[in-house]
């Protein structure tokens, strides 16, 4: 399978055919460009164990690419390469995945999960396996001990790629007052706060979200979600602009069905995005 929306540069150590019932998480411990040619070219015309493996993640928007067909074996981790899919992340153990590696690996592992029937059940040690029907990190696949890495994606981190789309937000009645909440959080203090917003319309981010009864100061962060706060000339502080009076709102969902935030309809036309901190 070639996952749709990834881009595909075929590999040049394409191993032949395997039945993966499992999906392999590496950290690259490398840069963007270098992983890239690792994935696709091995370490080299001599290479001898002919490295590559299916997806590579960068941390940027716009790093992602698919170098094996799921149904090719590509060797990507000694032990499990007759039965698993390698995805790899830029990055090292101790930084967390970047929104957008979730967002990619979402949609990846979700995609194998689909065509390979591959459950989505996480291992997380304490013990090697020489077999696993689900995910899991390459720290704990078994094998010969000059084969074993150390590298993994955290519990944490694997749960955000997995979590579960929230439901949509009910749509309010004409007339109510715009109350911002995130998915599966409640915050009774401000419910009836009557909502206005500011929005760099070039750049599409939030400037400020005002309400009668809230200082300047408060404005940084509201119901639990960060805001940025800049001025239409890019510089931070209070805009010396109107309010928009808000019309409507309903919830922002990115292009895989992940929440992002809320998009805001004001009376006079302009729609704004006030993502999820």
């Amino acid at each position: 399978m070639r996952v749709d929306g990834i881009p595909y540069d075929q590999g040049v150590w394409d191993r032949g055919p395997i039945n993966p019932h499992a999906i392999v998480l590496h950290r690259t411990y490398g840069a963007w460009a270098g992983d890239y040619s690792v994935g696709k070219f091995g370490r080299g015309p001599n290479d001898p164990d002919k490295s590559g493996f299916h997806f590579l993640i960068g941390k940027e928007p716009g790093q992602v690419v698919q170098f094996y067909d799921t149904g090719s074996r590509a060797n990507h981790c000694a032990g499990a390469n007759f039965w698993a899919i390698g995805i790899e992340f830029t990055g090292t153990n101790d930084e967390p995945l970047t929104d957008w590696q979730v967002q990619q690996g979402d949609l990846i592992v979700h995609a194998i999960n689909r065509v390979h029937g591959i459950p989505l059940d996480f291992y997380d040690g304490p013990d090697r396996v020489s077999d696993w029907h689900g995910v899991l990190s390459h720290r704990w696949v078994a094998t010969e001990p000059q084969y074993q890495h150390h590298d993994l994606v955290t519990r944490s981190d694997y749960e955000r790629m997995t979590a579960p789309t929230p439901p949509p937000l009910p749509a309010p009645a004409e007339g109510d007052p715009l109350i911002i909440e995130q998915p599966g959080r409640h915050h009774p203090d401000h419910a009836e706060l009557t909502g206005y917003a500011y929005l760099d319309v070039a750049n599409q981010q939030i400037l400020l979200f005002n309400a009668a009864s809230l200082a300047w100061d408060d404005l940084g962060e509201l119901f639990g979600v960060k805001f940025r706060v800049y001025r239409f000339d890019g510089n931070s502080g209070r805009p010396n602009l109107a309010p928009h009076r808000i019309q409507g709102w309903k919830e922002w969902k990115s292009r895989w069905g992940r929440s992002k935030g809320v998009i805001v309809t004001a009376t006079n036309g302009a729609v704004f995005r006030l993502p999820w901190s």
